[in-house]
């Protein structure tokens, strides 16, 4: 349940502490006009896989999103500790100026996802621990544009980025000769 535990504990914080304070646009996928219609909405929090739209609840988005990933995780079992390599997708749509119901179509909406990604580090840096998993803060945490085949992915107006980061968590001991009296 480790995993499962401090995935959870991760998203938790996220939405807890870092989306709950941010909106961006979110898509009317049933938009067939010029003027691309949105609405202003708190960034979700997926873990591990992004839901496709058949199988999402009506109430959840893909974008603006946080999808909590791992890695790997590296348990010290005689140190009863464990380490957790957190990778953190961010995307977000902007496809351009909506300002007093008139549209015009730029390319400036990835200033939205570093707007993101700037958030999310600081608060990340700030926290000494996410739940029970401590930030190791000397290992640094990562930052960069998402690629696809070595150049970075281009899906105007869906824009993406990854932060990655280690935790440390602690791991209770159970020895088998305590098991009798568990």
């Amino acid at each position: 349940m480790t995993i499962i535990s401090n995935l959870e504990a991760v998203a938790d914080w996220l939405r807890e502490e870092v989306c709950n304070n941010l909106t961006f646009k979110k898509p009317n996928d049933d938009n067939v006009g010029p003027d691309y219609n949105y609405t202003l909405v708190h960034p979700e929090v997926h873990i591990m896989y992004m839901p496709t739209k058949d199988i999402m609840p009506g109430n959840r988005h893909v974008a603006p999103s946080i999808l909590v990933q791992f890695d790997n995780q590296k348990e010290f079992l005689k140190q009863s500790k464990g380490l957790m390599y957190f990778k953190l997708g961010f995307s977000v749509w902007n496809p351009g100026l909506h300002d007093n119901g008139k549209y015009e179509r730029n390319g400036e909406g990835w200033k939205d996802v570093w707007n993101f990604v700037d958030y999310t580090k600081d608060a990340i840096e700030k926290t000494e621990l996410i739940k029970h998993i401590r930030v190791k803060l000397d290992d640094g945490i990562e930052t960069g544009p998402v690629k696809a085949q070595g150049a970075i992915a281009d899906y105007y107006p869906y824009w993406f980025a990854y932060l990655n980061f280690t935790g440390e968590f602690g791991r209770p001991t159970v020895h088998r000769k305590y098991d009798h009296l568990l």
